[in-house]
């Protein structure tokens, strides 16, 4: 049997309250129906410069470190998400480049519904249980948009990735077996020509008890398990009331779900929704424990029965899910319009648009950070170069930087178009000169710092963000404050 290696989320750092919505709307009906109704007080909004790719890479990362495992030793990369960036085109390549796995790499997108994080799950698990590749990794990234003053999407829809590790022997939890459910319902769909999604909320409301409960029911008497055994239970979470529904149903106690419950303060993340509270109960269960873990989607559900093989936290390096989420900024209404790129008359980054070529022969260097030092001389650069400054030698040996320092020289705010611009409207881009040690410098953009001053001795950290849209997305490195860890 499977095991999870390790595991890792990433949530976004703003965060928008129920609140900023009503304010904007005043409509008696969205302020029946959503906010503290569905139990989403607030939820993390991605900025202008992550997507689905950008989100997955960092819970990617944190997977990979908890599990402490070499990149280039996983064989297969599966990516679950319906916020693909292109049609035809595939972001789990763009993913597998950037964690640094292998040319051999198998990848995989899954684009479904909100259960293709799990789906991820699954495939990587039957990977690994088949002797196809030593360990797999599964990550669910969304960022959904939702249409202004939809109800009750937009003030539910939020933003985030959950991954896991998987590999044969021990491991932080093992999957003792899971089954599915397959049925069938329009009740949240996309036209292919459409931006938004669309719900029927009394179809979403009947499929997704009727789903969850029938996955979940053929799963304990496959175990011979009842609800009482477990001690932990993560449901797919669109909102807290669908959620206490199927609980009453199932015979669950608010004990049994309540640690593992991240959507009030996230919103629905989709595809990473049951993997980030997955993430979240192993941040805190014990050696022994059992976890059910069912998700949903489409009328469709996949339910699995994990134990836990070690005790509370050490599947994880650095960060908990509890850290994510405690680590905030509150935004506006009109904020959150412009990190969705939801303003109307914005004018697009439609100037000094690179070549695809042009971006392929960069990424190397966009997409990690390094160094040189010059084999004949041994002087050091974070700038490629073909000859050496100092002594005119062309050998070089390449060395990855380090990923944490210092702002060393903050320039002045300057003001550059960016996607979400609106006309006549540019948005502030702080740049500073970062100090890595050792006398490595970069130049780089900081970003994430709304509600905090840039200055310098400031301690941060290098994110992996987009800088623009163009033929395709230009992904690269900034740097951000450091987050809060516990």
């Amino acid at each position: 049997m499977s095991t999870i290696k390790g595991y890792g989320v990433y949530i976004p750092r703003y965060r928008m309250r129920f609140e900023e919505f009503k304010n904007a709307w005043q409509t008696k009906e969205l302020i029946r129906n959503t906010g503290i109704a569905l139990g989403v007080p607030e939820k993390a909004v991605a900025r202008f410069d992550e997507d689905a790719v950008t989100m997955a890479v960092e819970a990617g990362k944190n997977a990979i470190n908890s599990a402490g495992v070499a990149p280039s030793d996983i064989g297969a990369l599966i990516i679950g998400t319906t916020s693909q960036i292109y049609r035809g085109n595939p972001i789990s390549t763009t993913i597998a480049k950037v964690l640094s796995l292998s040319n051999s790499v198998v990848t995989v997108d899954i684009d479904q519904s909100s259960r293709s994080g799990t789906s991820a799950l699954l495939l990587g698990k039957s990977m690994v249980d088949a002797g196809e590749v030593k360990y797999a990794l599964a990550i669910g990234t969304d960022r959904i948009a939702a249409e202004p003053g939809s109800d009750p999407l937009e003030p539910i829809m939020g933003a985030g990735a959950g991954a896991v590790v998987l590999g044969n022997g021990d491991g932080v939890a093992e999957i003792k077996g899971n089954q599915s459910y397959a049925g069938e319902t329009f009740d949240l769909w996309c036209g292919p020509d459409e931006r938004f999604f669309k719900i029927d909320m009394d179809q979403y409301r009947f499929h997704y008890e009727k789903a969850i409960v029938a996955s979940t029911n053929m799963l304990m008497a496959a175990m011979g398990s009842k609800p009482q055994d477990y001690q932990y239970v993560v449901l797919q979470q669109p909102n807290r009331r669908e959620v206490t529904s199927v609980t009453r149903s199932l015979g669950i106690s608010k004990d049994q779900i309540g640690p593992g419950m991240a959507v009030s303060e996230t919103g629905d993340t989709f595809s990473a929704s049951t993997l980030i509270g997955l993430a979240k109960v192993l941040d805190q269960a014990k050696k022994g424990e059992k976890i059910l873990m069912a998700s949903y989607g489409a009328g469709c559900s996949q339910a699995l029965h994990l134990e836990c093989h070690v005790g509370a936290g050490r599947g994880t390096d650095g960060a908990t899910v509890s850290d994510y989420l405690g680590d905030k900024i509150l935004i506006d209404y009109v904020m959150y319009l412009k990190f969705s790129d939801l303003l109307a008359g914005r004018k697009g980054d439609t100037d000094n648009k690179p070549t695809t070529i042009e971006i392929l022969t960069e990424n190397h260097l966009r997409y990690h950070l390094k160094g040189w030092t010059c084999k004949k001389c041994g002087w050091i650069t974070t700038i490629e170069q073909k000859i050496c400054s100092k002594c005119a030698g062309q050998d070089w040996d390449e060395f990855a930087l380090p990923e944490r320092g210092r702002v060393d020289l903050v320039s002045n705010q300057q003001y550059v178009p960016i996607p979400i611009a609106m006309e006549n409207k540019q948005e502030p881009v702080v740049n500073c000169t970062i100090n890595l040690g050792d006398g490595l410098m970069v130049a780089s953009q900081v970003v994430d710092y709304e509600g905090t001053k840039v200055e310098e001795g400031m301690e941060v950290e290098a994110v992996f963000r987009k800088y623009k849209s163009s033929p395709v997305n230009v992904y690269g490195y900034k740097f951000r404050p450091l987050r809060t860890v516990s």
